[in-house]
């Protein structure tokens, strides 16, 4: 407890006036739970003489639920609502101050705030585990078990610390559209799982079958490690950007080497072609979303362009440092990496180059909008709106219009719609129609977007003209 958030939090949340409120509360949810089981399996066991052990396999997945609702659902929300209790009582920056690391501002936050939720959820451990083994589950699922609601939780905890960091009372917690989200459609499969105690499934991952919840947890301590760095990054240099252009480039290249693990194993089976365009397809999730994560802001550009050398502040020694240049890089990794797993899959390259070639160009127009926001949000604050609006009509339009006029190839001038099109005909048929289209629509911004260049370079070479 040498971590003053922590003892902070100890010293207001554990204090004999609360302790004994909270205790109550959880001894009488587990009385509640207990009784109600304990009088319907006295009622059963009239009727169909049902086997005592069916009754803990019960309890142990109605403690299971409740250990899904403590460290799935209080936790991450407790964590996610310090950063902004501190902004609304005016006590950030006595954070911001403390003479701490990122990391013991993390583990006081995450450990701190949640004493109480982890201490339920350490007791309850010993009833699921009590409950689980009289109930005939074994000792190894039982691991896998727990394994995964931690692995779960610390996730949880730490993205909501993360997205909290950059919330704000008009905006609100974007953490709270995440678990509803999480609940709609990720909690479904954990908990059918989790409840799958007899025949629990298995997964192959490159020359290794494993069981599919161990599978899971270690996908999500892989996200977790890098939403501890997230934080730690935001904590300790408040201003930059989420990923670094280092930890962009190395986030792609281990996603799609742990990604590839689950499809190598089926590299020849039956309709080996989609399997392997399915992992392409599904590598290009971190290709768009990390240039928002890495993004540089108008001011970093600044900032930059304050370091050129004299004779070198021109435009193109700011587009080498440009939140492009890392797409483009962070796109050739993806397309190595694919041409790569092609000679595994030994499949013929010209298709997939074919393809990778039009996604480009789908790549190229969602830069360009990405940077044209960067470069006026200065100066137009709600051209986020515009370009917002923009990629909305460029990713649905297309497929409403092909609707419309009952003309399926009108889809794949969307970016989701030619994926969907060339999934469930590749290798035969790679449209090269929208080429000509998202070049056309590239075209405007990219003007635009060097001419800023043009003016940050001209002003800079004023300012260091006058000094």
């Amino acid at each position: 407890m040498s971590n003053p958030l922590i003892r902070r939090y100890q010293y207001s949340l554990l204090r004999p006036a609360q302790v004994w409120i909270y205790g109550i509360i959880y001894v009488s949810l587990v009385g509640l739970i207990l009784i109600i089981n304990l009088m319907f399996y006295a009622h059963q066991s009239v009727l169909s003489q049902q086997e005592p052990w069916r009754l803990f396999r019960k309890l142990f997945f109605q403690f299971t639920l409740f250990q899904c609702i403590l460290l799935w659902v209080l936790a991450p929300s407790n964590a996610g609502g310090v950063i902004p209790n501190l902004v609304l009582q005016k006590a950030y920056d006595f954070l911001r101050l403390l003479p701490l690391s990122g990391i013991q501002k993390i583990v006081g936050i995450i450990l701190g705030r949640n004493l109480i939720v982890l201490s339920a959820a350490a007791v309850n451990f010993l009833f699921l585990a009590g409950f689980g083994l009289v109930g005939r589950v074994s000792w190894n699922f039982l691991l896998q078990e727990i394994l995964l609601l931690l692995s779960v939780g610390l996730f949880l905890g730490l993205l909501a610390l993360l997205l909290s960091l950059r919330s704000s009372p008009k905006r609100g917690n974007p953490f709270l559209l995440f678990l509803v989200l999480f609940f709609a459609f990720g909690f479904p499969f954990l908990l059918g799982l989790m409840t799958r105690v007899d025949e629990p499934p298995n997964v192959s991952f490159y020359l290794w079958r494993m069981p599919l919840l161990i599978a899971v947890s270690g996908v999500l301590v892989y996200f977790s490690v890098w939403a501890f760095l997230g934080n730690r990054r935001w904590l300790t240099y408040e201003y930059e950007s989420l990923f670094s252009w280092k930890g962009a480039l190395l986030f792609q290249l281990l996603f799609l080497i742990l990604l590839f693990g689950f499809f190598y194993p089926y590299r020849q089976a039956w309709q080996y072609e989609k399997i392997f365009i399915g992992f392409c397809i599904a590598g290009l999730g971190p290709v768009v979303l990390l240039p928002a994560g890495a993004c540089r802001t108008y001011e970093k550009y600044l900032e930059l362009s304050r370091g050129f050398p004299r004779e070198k502040l021109s435009v193109f020694e700011l587009f080498r440092r440009s939140n492009p240049v890392l797409s483009v890089l962070l796109y050739l990794i993806w397309l190595g990496f694919c041409l790569a797993a092609c000679r595994l899959f030994a499949l013929s390259a010209a298709p997939f180059l074919l393809f990778a070639g039009v996604v480009f160009t789908f790549y190229l127009v969602w830069l360009g909008l990405l940077e044209l926001t960067v470069v006026f949000y200065n100066t137009h604050s709600k051209i986020i709106f515009l370009t917002g609006f923009v990629i909305v009509l460029y990713l649905f339009l297309p497929f409403i219009l092909s609707g419309l006029f009952d003309w399926e190839y009108l889809s794949v001038f969307s970016p989701l719609g030619y994926l969907v099109y060339v999934f469930s005909r590749y290798p035969e048929e790679i449209p090269f129609g929208p080429v000509f289209f998202n070049l056309l629509l590239f075209t405007a911004p990219v003007f635009q977007i060097f001419g800023r260049y043009k003016w940050m370079m001209e002003t800079r070479k004023a300012l260091a003209g006058v000094s």
